[in-house]
């Protein structure tokens, strides 16, 4: 976690007290070492007026009756009791004083809808927000990103289902154009919020997602870095622009360390993700700030890493590719595909190679590069899919497993059954409406055979739910209804 005001923690669901109330952008950093992957995500978080208790809320529409929506409060009570009160304001002249009101809206339309809570202690506060009723369901799903172009920022639709768009761009304007452009007066941290509607499919939904506006003042924070041989040790090159002269720097290297040079370098002491963040201030009054991720292997930066594919185009090829993503000046490079096949390519022509083996499965993949007298070694495991230039499309269509929940409408607990015509990775996932995947059931090999696995709801909410089986040979997926 990077908690915005220099400090960090690795916990996974850390408590940060802040100094100074004001907004800070807060980002959460999660990897794998084992997967090699990792993501970032980062928020806007508002610190000030009533700093003892906050409160908040989220709602979702009915899945059947037009205009419900159902509304969840929640509140950070910092140690001041216990929430006495509830009071929801919905816009439309009508209250409720329960923590998790439903209530149906006579008519569609924008209402600002407030909920305001007290602590046994007397400490109270109020959130607010603009909702949109569309007269739908929830069967619309919301989404957009967002990007600075010179001093505009473009806003680019991804929702699915909508056909009516209404912008909140977090600075008091807003749009109802499908993909708008808008200026912001200053640069900063905004959070803009897209609500969709369509009459026509009865739905509704909202996104919201913080937007990064820099360089409207004449300062635009930026850096490169280089890594030593060791793989921990890191320069940082400031490479800022500024309209007037730069008089401060202000670096977090992620592991709650920093520096106030312009051109640091840093030492790490354990591999693993960082998020490295640059704030620099102008003689003008101007500041700027950008982050990084920054992944320490602890290797010698010329080891190859390396990522694979698979054609599964069907033209009778079906080789997997693999690619080395930071590609030296080798003399040569030693490919060990795990299936007893070694190959040595020139390094200077060539970083990457395909392979075609034999059948699907789990390998380990060994890629040895030389560069004069240094030898230096990666391996991974990679998944070979089935082939489907070997069994054929119309085949490949008959190998499809079979997937089956029942009951359906499931009150309790459900079983899920299915059959498999072949060995193949099996991974069963259930999303809800928004497309968030909520449950993971399972990820591992099978051989041919029939399945069952029992799906537990406690955890879940009522509502609809899309349950996805995904095997080499394709996917199968079925609508869950939850009703408690």
């Amino acid at each position: 976690w990077s908690c915005g005001d220099g400090n960090n923690s690795t916990l996974s669901n850390p408590l940060h007290t802040y100094t100074v109330s004001g907004t800070y952008l807060v980002c959460l950093t999660i990897s794998d070492s084992a997967l090699q992957c990792s993501s970032t995500y980062c928020d806007t978080v508002v610190v000030g007026g009533n700093i003892n208790c906050n409160t908040s809320y989220w709602f979702i529409s009915d899945a059947v009756i037009s205009n419900q929506i159902h509304f969840f409060g929640s509140g950070n009570l910092n140690n001041t009791g216990v929430v006495s009160s509830w009071f929801w304001e919905f816009g439309d002249s009508t209250t409720a004083t329960v923590q998790n009101p439903n209530h149906q809206f006579a008519n569609s339309g924008y209402y600002y809808v407030c909920l305001t809570i007290t602590t046994t202690t007397g400490c109270a506060t109020s959130y607010c927000n603009y909702i949109y009723v569309s007269g739908g369901t929830s069967n619309c799903n919301a989404s957009f990103y967002a990007y600075q172009n010179g001093t505009g920022v473009n806003f680019v639709n991804q929702s699915t289902g909508g056909t009516q768009y209404f912008w909140d761009f977090g600075d008091g304007n807003s749009s109802t154009q499908a993909n708008p452009i808008h200026y912001y007066a200053n640069s900063g941290f905004y959070i803009s919020c897209l609500t969709i509607s369509d009459s026509w499919q009865n739905c509704t939904a909202s996104y919201c997602d913080s937007v990064v506006v820099q360089n409207l003042n004449g300062c635009n924070a930026s850096f490169t870095y280089s890594v030593d041989t060791s793989g921990y040790g890191y320069l940082f090159t400031d490479a800022s622009t500024s309209s007037s002269n730069i008089v401060s720097y202000s670096w977090s290297f992620g592991d709650g360390t920093g520096s106030n040079l312009q051109n640091p370098d840093h030492t790490y002491m354990q591999p693993g993700f960082y998020l490295v963040c640059l704030n620099i201030t102008g003689n003008n009054g101007c500041t700027s700030s950008v982050c990084d991720n920054l992944f320490v292997t602890g290797l010698n930066p010329c080891t190859p890493l390396f990522y694979y594919y698979t054609d599964s185009s069907g033209n009778g090829n079906d080789s997997t590719y693999v690619v080395i993503a930071n590609n030296c000046n080798y003399n040569a490079i030693i490919w060990n595909f795990g299936d007893s096949t070694t190959v040595t390519t020139n390094g200077n022509n060539m970083g990457w190679i395909s392979h075609m083996y034999a059948d699907s499965g789990w390998y380990k993949l060994c890629i040895t590069v030389i560069m004069g007298t240094d030898t230096l070694t990666n391996c991974d495991s990679i998944y070979v899919p089935l082939r489907m230039a070997a069994t054929g499309i119309n085949n490949l269509e008959n190998l499809k497993p079979t997937l089956t929940v029942t009951p359906n409408p499931i009150s309790s607990n459900a079983t899920i059954s299915f059959k498999l015509k072949q060995q193949t990775r099996v991974r069963i996932e259930m999303y809800n409406i928004t497309g968030n995947q909520v449950k993971l059931i399972a990820d591992e090999k099978h051989e041919s055979g029939a399945y069952s696995y029992n799906l537990n709801i406690n955890e879940l909410k009522q509502g609809i739910y899309i349950l996805r089986l995904v095997t080499d040979s394709g996917a199968k997926t079925v609508k869950v209804n939850i009703s408690k």
